[in-house]
């Protein structure tokens, strides 16, 4: 072999491994670390209120709490430096995902919602009154956030001047599963991102014009939640990037699974979506095309809330809402556009869009008819609010998909989707692109639904997939409704091309009217 070709497969094992980050940079030394399976080592930088234990799980040894009063305090931390990061490696002690909650499940802690991972608080799980809380939240959009500033995700967060915060848009944890969590902040560059086995799963809103608001953190951070165990935390005067967080990753895991390894890759955006070609055969039905340049096409259409304007164009379906970053205080002032003519059976949607302001959020409500699959527009009053609470909080059965999510309260460095059965909020499907959905250029939206598998593309790539099941106490698979596109604030889009396509078994012999 000559000199030449061995440099050449030199120079491609180096970049094949920094691409994959095996080799890559590695992290700098801690300013401050902490061995949390071995406390009696730490006794001047910890201390330990309550009962706790000592455990060995698959491969590391870790501190767990004994019961919800017991806490860790660490005494030393740089959350308060201009920048940083933290690496933390804790471990669930169950699969926590979303549950559909009632009131009798507060009534001994009124703070079960609030997963709290690290807090400045000595009471950690008083969330609101935490100058800075790392936690998962299990609220209709489950996700790990962290949160420099007193008061509660959601809401209160995004009241002016927005909170300094990092969000992933959506997380679920696997049983005795190891998980290096990084989070990083940058209060000057106003960025912040988390980082889950070395794969980026948060971020920073990328949108929001002016500087965060953010509270001095305590002088000590505690944790304790019974569910989680913790083996070591460790603080950085730079962030890390996620070659190095990626790098520490494969160096400590001691229960590495490649497949584990390769779905959060995937999800997260880190990986090139499926591509899948579909088009309705003859076995389809279509009920619905319209090309949205006709102005007789938005007779077909019910407009709910305060849009800004809904107007038939030569290009399209021009559809916008008020100009504003969002608080909770403006949102009656979004809105749906409803089909009126109601669908039953499989269902094939489709139609193109074109993202004209950025910052905003679409989604695509199907199957939505009342609890006892009544239809909603025709046996009730019509709803006039462009509140949220529709999709996800009222009597209306639905499958929600976010398909172009620029929001604030949500992931918005790359594309990103999901996909829930409402009103259970129940989370079906969740999937990250490699990068945004293009401004000024017209995007393709495929809706597939056949018996209870769900599939929704984007331009051709498979961005989210679910199998429903109606025996899982989040209500049967949905299959009969009315079909809305919903915009929320700060969004300007336009529609062209909308087809619809139904397939059922049940055949109408006659119809009865009195």
């Amino acid at each position: 072999m000559s000199k030449m070709n061995s440099l050449k497969i030199a120079l491609l094992a180096i970049s094949l491994s920094n691409m994959y980050g095996i080799a890559a940079q590695t992290a700098p030394k801690p300013i401050i670390a902490y061995n949390l399976s071995n406390i009696n080592s730490e006794s001047s930088k910890v201390k330990l209120n309550g009962n706790a234990r000592i455990v060995s799980i698959n491969g590391k040894q870790a501190i767990n709490m004994v019961g919800i009063k017991s806490a860790l305090e660490l005494k030393q931390h740089n959350l308060n430096n201009k920048k940083g990061s933290l690496a933390l490696w804790v471990a669930p002690l169950e699969d926590i995902s979303n549950f559909p909650d009632r009131p009798t499940m507060f009534l001994n802690n009124p703070d079960i919602l609030n997963y709290v991972l690290l807090s400045d608080n000595p009471n950690y799980q008083d969330y609101k009154n935490s100058n800075f809380k790392f936690t998962w939240w299990q609220g209709r959009s489950p996700q790990l956030h962290a949160l420099f500033a007193k008061g509660i995700f959601y809401d209160e967060a995004f009241n002016f001047p927005h909170k300094a915060k990092a969000v992933t848009g959506h997380f679920f944890w696997d049983k005795e599963r190891w998980y290096q969590l990084v989070l990083n902040w940058d209060h000057d560059k106003r960025e912040y991102t988390i980082f889950a086995n070395g794969v980026k799963v948060g971020s920073s809103d990328t949108y929001y014009p002016d500087k965060f608001y953010r509270d001095s953190v305590g002088k000590s951070l505690y944790l304790g939640l019974p569910l989680y165990c913790y083996n070591s935390i460790e603080f950085f005067d730079e962030p890390l990037t996620v070659q190095q967080a990626y790098s520490k990753y494969r160096k400590e895991v001691t229960d590495y699974d490649k497949t584990y390894d390769d779905k959060l890759k995937y999800t997260y955006g880190e990986r090139v979506r499926k591509t899948v070609d579909f088009f309705p055969d003859k076995s389809w039905t279509k009920k619905t095309d319209l090309t949205l340049t006709q102005s007789s096409d938005l007779d077909s259409f019910y407009i709910q809330g305060l849009p800004v304007q809904t107007a038939i164009t030569k290009d399209g379906l021009l559809a916008e809402t008020i100009d504003s970053i969002y608080t909770g205080s403006r949102t009656p002032k979004q809105m749906y556009i409803w089909l009126w003519q109601p669908y039953e059976g499989d269902l094939y949607v489709e139609y193109e869009f074109k993202i004209l302001r950025r910052g905003g959020l679409s989604l695509l409500m199907t199957q939505a008819s009342a609890m006892n699959r009544e239809d909603f527009m025709r046996d009730y009053p019509l709803r006039t609010s462009g509140k949220m609470t529709m999709v996800h909080g009222e009597d209306i059965r639905n499958y929600q998909w976010e398909y172009y999510r620029d929001m604030v309260d949500v992931r918005n460095d790359v594309a990103t989707s999901i996909l829930v059965k409402n009103p259970w909020n129940y989370r079906l499907s969740y999937g990250c692109d490699t990068g945004k959905l293009e401004s000024d250029k017209w995007h393709k939206l495929q809706l597939i639904q056949r018996g209870n598998h769900i599939m929704g593309l984007m331009d051709g790539k498979l961005m989210v997939e679910t199998t429903d099941n109606g025996f899982s106490n989040h209500g049967p698979v949905l299959n009969t409704g009315h079909i809305a596109i919903r915009l929320m604030l700060h969004s300007k889009l336009l529609f062209r091309n909308l087809k619809v396509y139904n397939k059922s078994n049940i055949k109408t012999i006659s119809e009865i009217k009195k």
